[in-house]
């Protein structure tokens, strides 16, 4: 166990872990791919204004109008540029990035479920749930259940 390592042994405990998880066949990602900037995705500058604009408030009441006016387009326009760009509406991909932070409250974090779905902007539990089901195949508490042996052992 790490934790009952010290200096160099410590190190070269660490680094076996590291090793383990890059070989590891039972990779998972634990955020989105939203949740990370891709040149291809931010080549536009209408687009990089808008995920810079996203990623600051994402924790706020964010309405579509609101965007799409940032970048000097109709609701219709703007829609279309995000379906073409992420192959997602953009609820879905605010809902996306809100996700990202989530994930990594409920590994990070003591803070209840309720509190981390108000604090990504979630407007209620119900539909936080139902996000997360929806993409982890599992609700908010047995995620952050099955990563809790993880940090233990680290």
């Amino acid at each position: 166990m790490l934790s009952q390592k010290r200096g160099f042994d410590s190190f070269m405990k660490f680094q076996n872990i590291l090793y383990d998880l890059a070989i590891s066949r039972e990779q998972q990602l634990l955020t989105n791919i939203s949740f990370s900037q891709k040149d291809n995705f931010l080549n536009s500058e209408k687009i990089k204004k808008v995920y810079n604009y996203v990623q600051a408030i994402y924790n706020k009441k964010i309405k579509l109008e609101e965007v799409a006016g940032l970048v000097d387009l109709s609701v219709v326009s703007f829609g279309r540029l995000i379906k073409h760009r992420t192959g997602k509406t953009f609820v879905d991909f605010l809902n996306e990035l809100r996700l990202g932070y989530a994930t990594r409250l409920l590994i990070e974090s003591n803070k209840t479920v309720t509190e981390i779905c108000y604090e990504c902007g979630f407007n209620n539990i119900s539909n936080f749930n139902r996000t997360v089901r929806k993409s982890q195949g599992c609700t908010p508490s047995e995620f952050r259940e099955s990563y809790y042996g993880l940090k233990k052992v680290i």
